[in-house]
């Protein structure tokens, strides 16, 4: 999806042929299970870096949660 150029755009990528506008991109790694500060902050370096070199960012997310796959008999919080 494409947003006007005043608003960042968002897009939801399933698999690697939906990421073709994604060459190069600067990506903020992790378990974002929420937003919060901390979050913001990789996000937003990520964010910046990718301006500084004229480059798209992009978050990505794992699901499931590695902990389900590492510890799956531990309860998963979120």
């Amino acid at each position: 999806m494409t947003a006007p150029s005043s608003s960042p755009s968002f897009t939801i990528v399933r698999d690697d042929a939906d990421a073709h506008g994604l060459k190069r991109a600067v990506i903020a790694i992790g378990n974002f299970d929420g937003v919060h500060r901390g979050h913001r902050a990789v996000i937003g370096k990520a964010i910046a870096r990718a301006r500084a070199l004229s480059v798209p960012a992009a978050a990505l997310t794992l699901e499931p949660h590695p902990r389900s796959y590492f510890r799956p008999n531990d309860p998963l919080f979120r």
